[in-house]
């Protein structure tokens, strides 16, 4: 298909315009509402419809199908295990302090799922293309500027005001963490440093050494961090492949 006749906006490559900020707020966003559960419910079938037209929509101009569905009007709808209310919630803080995130448009709970894919969250397209996509080699000389960009994102997200519980380790929301890194990809919430660290230290076992004295010396060496007090901040998820930038001439933008 991808006819030259077809208007752009029903193209796959369609993004909508969206002035670049040149900063990054380091004042703490306002927490958006999150929406009700019938809402999410309601929005859940009408999105699963569309989940399944994406199937063919991504056949018809020859593209890789997967969790992040393409659709036309410049959207892709995300359903994948990982997607949550937190990040509905996240996503919208993060725009509003200027980082370049889609625009959220709705989200759905779909109960009872198999591979406990619940959430699908509805959002605009991002320009550039996907860095794990990129052939072009690392030079480090012309790569500073981008650089400088990703590195300006945690920067500004760890100088935000934690609004709750100053020694609470858990979401925007009050919630568990969920992280693709620890047991069961969700831990806390935890209401001291030292819950924490006892919980990533729990599944510690003697197998994967040489021998018990290995195994006690190493131990004790990951038991030092709790003699060592931390802040704790806001920080952003996992730069991985599942998350990507996207690349834009100076500019670097999350999916």
């Amino acid at each position: 298909m991808g006819a030259a006749w077809m208007p752009r906006i029903l193209k796959p490559d369609y993004t909508w315009p969206r002035p670049m900020p040149s900063t990054i707020s380091e004042t703490t966003p306002l927490i958006p509402a999150a929406p009700s559960r019938n809402t999410c419910w309601l929005w859940a079938i009408v999105y699963k419809a569309l989940f399944h037209f994406s199937k063919q929509y991504c056949c018809w101009f020859g593209h890789q199908f997967s969790n992040v569905a393409e659709l036309h009007f410049g959207l892709i709808m995300k359903w994948t295990d990982q997607t949550s209310l937190e990040e509905v919630v996240t996503m919208q803080m993060a725009r509003a302090a200027g980082i370049h995130v889609p625009k959220l448009l709705s989200c759905g709970e779909h109960v009872g799922d198999s591979y406990n894919q619940v959430f699908l969250i509805l959002m605009t397209r991002l320009p550039g293309i996907f860095l794990e996509y990129s052939s072009d080699l690392f030079e480090h000389n012309n790569e500073d500027l981008w650089i400088h960009k990703l590195k300006l994102c945690p920067d500004s997200i760890h100088l935000w005001q934690i609004l709750f519980d100053q020694n609470h380790i858990c979401s925007v929301l009050g919630t568990p963490i969920r992280s693709t890194r620890v047991p069961n990809h969700i831990m806390g919430l935890f209401t001291s440093e030292r819950e924490l660290t006892q919980y990533l230290l729990a599944p510690a076992f003697t197998y994967s050494f040489k021998s018990r004295a290995e195994y006690d010396e190493t131990f004790m060496r990951a038991k030092r961090i709790e003699q060592v007090p931390h802040q704790v901040t806001f920080t952003h998820g996992d730069f991985k492949a599942q998350y990507p930038c996207r690349l834009q001439p100076a500019f670097v933008q999350f999916s």
